[in-house]
């Protein structure tokens, strides 16, 4: 999504690592094995809209047949790794999405995970400020409400996570990141009632070689365009679903990271040279 992420790297064949999703700054990295670890997903966004810089939007880590991927900066999770990684990399577990970073969720390996990480939900924080009154608040949303500005006319800064996307399951690529959108200077009257939309995570993947839920999207109505969630992972034998940032494409190399929304983002990484070579993991957030 253009504004949101960059494109996966691709994977090393002659490594059995997948590759990893794009980031803040950088596209995502090829496989690593020298440190034991494929498919990174990429490094989300910094904010300090809650009053401390905090990364949100880290893309999951894909899962590789020996060799797992780390979660992208911003709460993405650990992707899982198959029974032939070496000690301590052989993680038999993906790991979850932090909660209101919108991560995206690790793939998970085969036959160790019963399921996949789960995306990390969405949040919108919002900063009002008023010349008038020297007035100066901040909301912030975990889960859907309303904004009432009773506050009188004022301007608004904010952030809007949107949902990371769920870790596919065997061999399978990580979630994509939740959308990112943050603006500032936004006129806001008196009494204006804005309802806010958070996203859920999207649920990992509990069936081998099948891909995960996307993320649930982010909006504040009336003030705020919607930030999209963001694509599940890919199973073994699947691609990654597209979203706020592609999901990592599954373990083979014919099956491709999401792709993304046109004007928020970029596609999430994949594998190369045939066979299992682990899934990509998922794009995380950009400026």
């Amino acid at each position: 999504i253009t504004g949101q992420g960059f494109a996966g790297g691709a994977g090393e064949a002659t490594k059995d690592s997948g590759g990893g999703g794009g980031g803040a700054s950088v596209a995502g990295g090829s496989g690593n094995a020298a440190d034991g670890y494929a498919a990174h997903g990429g490094n989300g966004r910094a904010s300090s809209m809650s009053g401390a810089s905090t990364f949100y939007s880290g893309g999951g880590g894909g899962c590789g047949d020996s060799h797992a991927g780390k979660g992208g900066l911003g709460g993405g999770g650990n992707g899982a790794a198959g029974p032939g990684a070496p000690a301590p990399f052989n993680n038999p577990v993906s790991g979850s999405g932090e909660p209101a970073t919108g991560g995206g969720g690790g793939g998970g390996a085969y036959p160790f995970t019963p399921l996949s990480g789960s995306g990390g939900g969405g949040l919108i924080i919002l900063n009002y400020s008023s010349s008038v009154t020297d007035a100066n608040k901040i909301f912030t949303y975990t889960g859907s409400g309303i904004f009432h500005n009773t506050m009188g006319a004022g301007l608004i800064d904010f952030l809007v996570i949107a949902g990371g996307g769920g870790g596919g399951n065997g061999i399978a690529g990580g979630g994509g990141a939740g959308g990112f959108i943050a603006s500032s200077g936004i006129e806001v009257a008196p009494e204006a009632i804005h309802p806010i939309t958070v996203g859920a995570g999207g649920a990992g993947s509990t069936t081998t070689n099948v891909a995960g839920a996307n993320g649930g999207d982010s909006e504040i109505t009336g003030l705020s365009p919607a930030a999209i969630g963001g694509g599940g992972g890919g199973g073994a034998t699947s691609p990654g679903k597209d979203g706020g940032s592609g999901g990592g494409g599954g373990g083979n190399s014919t099956y491709v990271g999401g792709a993304a929304t046109a004007g928020q983002g970029f596609i999430g990484g994949y594998a190369t040279g045939g066979g299992y070579r682990g899934g990509g993991g998922g794009g995380g957030a950009s400026e």
